[in-house]
C-alpha cells in the first residue's frame, strides 16, 4: 500500500546530505566574502591610522607652531608699532624744539644787530644779520600757519633793513625793533609764551 503520491513526495525531498553539502558550500562562499571584506576594512582602517600618524599629526603640530609664531610676531609688531608712535611723537617734539630754537636765534640776531647799531657799529650789525635771512626763510612755513601775509613780508623787510644799514642807521634800528616785536608776537602765538 504504497501510495504513488507518497513515492513522488519522497523523491521530491532532497537528500539531507546533499542539502548539507550545498549549505556548507554557500557558507564557505559567504565566509570567504566576509573574510575578504573584513581584511579590506582592516587594511583601510590601518591606512587611515597610518595617514593620521604620518601626515595629519605632524601637520597639525606644524600649524600649531606656526600659529604660535604668528601670535609672537603680531605681539612684536604691536610693540614695535607703539615704539614707532613714541619715536614719531619725540621726533615731532624735537622738530618743534628745533623750530623754536630757530625763532629764538633770529630774535637773538636781531637784538644783537640792534645793540651794535646802538653802539654805532654798522659792520657788527651786518655781521649779526648775516645768516638771519636764511633762518627766517626756513621759518616761513611755520609763520604761514599763523599769518601768511606776515610770512611773506618778514623776509622782505629784513632784506630791506640789511640793504639800508649803511644809509640810514636810525631808521634801520627802528625797523629792527618793529621786526623784533613782530617775531615776539609770532613766538607768543605759536608757543604760548
Amino acid at each position: 500500500m504504497n501510495d504513488p503520491l507518497d513515492n513522488e513526495k519522497l523523491e521530491e525531498q532532497p537528500n539531507p546530505a546533499e542539502v548539507q553539502k550545498e549549505t556548507s558550500k554557500a557558507r564557505r562562499v559567504w565566509r570567504s566574502i566576509l573574510l575578504w571584506l573584513t581584511l579590506i576594512a582592516v587594511t583601510f582602517l590601518a591606512g587611515v591610522l597610518m595617514l593620521n600618524y604620518t601626515r595629519l599629526q605632524p601637520t597639525t603640530r606644524e600649524l600649531t607652531q606656526a600659529f604660535q609664531t604668528i601670535a609672537g610676531l603680531e605681539e612684536e609688531v604691536s610693540t614695535l608699532s607703539s615704539q614707532l608712535t613714541t619715536a614719531n611723537a619725540k621726533a615731532n617734539s624735537l622738530q618743534g624744539v628745533e623750530t623754536h630754537r630757530d625763532f629764538l636765534q633770529v630774535q637773538l640776531d636781531i637784538s644783537t644787530a640792534r645793540l651794535a647799531l646802538a653802539n654805532g657799529d654798522v659792520s657788527a650789525a651786518r655781521s649779526a644779520l648775516a645768516g638771519t635771512t636764511q633762518r627766517l626763510e626756513d621759518l616761513v612755513t611755520e609763520i604761514q600757519k599763523v599769518d601768511a601775509g606776515l610770512a611773506e613780508s618778514l623776509p622782505k623787510r629784513l632784506s630791506l633793513i640789511v640793504s639800508g644799514l649803511e644809509n640810514n642807521v636810525p631808521n634801520a634800528s627802528v625797523d629792527l625793533g618793529l621786526l623784533a616785536n613782530d617775531l615776539q608776537d609770532l613766538v607768543n602765538i605759536i608757543y604760548g609764551e
